[in-house]
C-alpha cells in the first residue's frame, strides 16, 4: 500500500485527510457532550430523588408514621422508580456511544476506502 500512496495526488491526500480528520473531531466533541449530558442528567436524577426521599419522610415523621407501612412503601416506590430511571438513563447512553462508535467505524471505512480509491486513480 506504501507504492500505491506514494504515487497519489499529495492534494488529495490531503483533502481526504482534513475531511476525516473533522469527521474524527465531530464525533470526538459529539461523544464528549454525551458523557457530559449523561453525568449532568444523572446528577440531576440524583439531587431529585433526595430531595422526594427527603420530603417524604419529612411528611410522615410530622404525622409520627416514619417507620408505618405506608412510609416503607412510599420508600421503596421511590427507589424503584429511581432504579428504573437510572436504567433507562444507562441504556440510552449505551446506545448514543455504540452509535458513535459506529459513526467513527464508518468514517475510518470511508476514509480507507477514498485513499485507495484515490491511489488507483479513480478519485
Amino acid at each position: 500500500m506504501a507504492a500505491a500512496s506514494a504515487a497519489m495526488n499529495p492534494a488529495v491526500l490531503a483533502g481526504l485527510t482534513l475531511k476525516w480528520n473533522q469527521d474524527r473531531a465531530n464525533l470526538d466533541d459529539t461523544e464528549n457532550r454525551q458523557r457530559i449530558n449523561y453525568t449532568n442528567t444523572l446528577r440531576d436524577m440524583k439531587t431529585n430523588y433526595d430531595d422526594t426521599t427527603l420530603k417524604s419522610r419529612e411528611g410522615f415523621s410530622d404525622r409520627g408514621m416514619l417507620q408505618s407501612g405506608p412510609a416503607a412503601g412510599q420508600a421503596v416506590k421511590l427507589q424503584t422508580s429511581y432504579n428504573e430511571q437510572m436504567g433507562d438513563a444507562a441504556q440510552a447512553q449505551n446506545l448514543n456511544l455504540a452509535t458513535i462508535a459506529r459513526n467513527r467505524l464508518y468514517t475510518d471505512q470511508e476514509y480507507n476506502t477514498n485513499k485507495t480509491l484515490a491511489a488507483l486513480g479513480l478519485v
